[in-house]
C-alpha cells in the first residue's frame, strides 16, 4: 500500500471513528463527519462503496476538533492535508465524490448543497449491499 493511501485511509478512519475515544473527566466527545472541500464546495461523508471510481482532483480534508465543550467538530484548517478524489460513472462531481479507503472501496462524499431526498438517492445508487 503507498505510503499516501495509507495516510489518508488512517486520517478518514480517525475521522469516522471520532478523534478520542477517552476523555478528560468533565469534557465531552463528538464525532465528526468526515468532510473534504473542492473549488469552496463542502462534502460531507455518507456512507460506503465498492463500485468502480476514477481519479478526479485533490481537495482539502477537514480536521476532527471533537474534544471539549465546545467542541468545533470537523472544521478547514488554514492550511488543510490534501487528499486525492474520485468520480463515480453517472454521477456529478458537483453532487458526489469519493476518497479511496483501500484498495476495493470509497467513502462516498456527498455535496452539502444536494437536498436531502437527492442526496439519499445517490446514496442508495452507490450503496453496496
Amino acid at each position: 500500500m503507498p505510503r499516501t493511501r495509507g495516510a489518508v485511509t488512517l486520517g478518514l478512519t480517525f475521522l469516522l471513528a471520532g478523534c478520542d475515544a477517552e476523555t478528560p473527566e468533565g469534557s465531552a466527545s463528538y464525532e465528526c463527519t468526515p468532510q473534504v472541500r473542492m473549488n469552496g464546495q463542502v462534502y460531507d461523508g455518507r456512507g460506503y462503496t465498492d463500485q468502480r471510481a476514477t481519479r478526479f482532483a485533490r481537495a482539502d480534508e477537514a480536521e476532527c476538533h471533537d474534544v471539549g465543550q465546545s467542541a468545533p467538530g470537523s472544521i478547514f484548517t488554514d492550511d488543510p492535508r490534501q487528499v486525492a478524489v474520485w468520480t463515480f460513472a453517472d454521477h456529478s462531481p458537483e453532487r458526489v465524490l469519493g476518497v479511496r479507503l483501500d484498495h476495493d472501496s470509497f467513502l462516498v462524499l456527498i455535496a452539502a448543497s444536494v437536498p436531502l431526498q437527492e442526496a439519499e438517492r445517490i446514496e442508495r445508487a452507490l450503496r453496496t449491499d
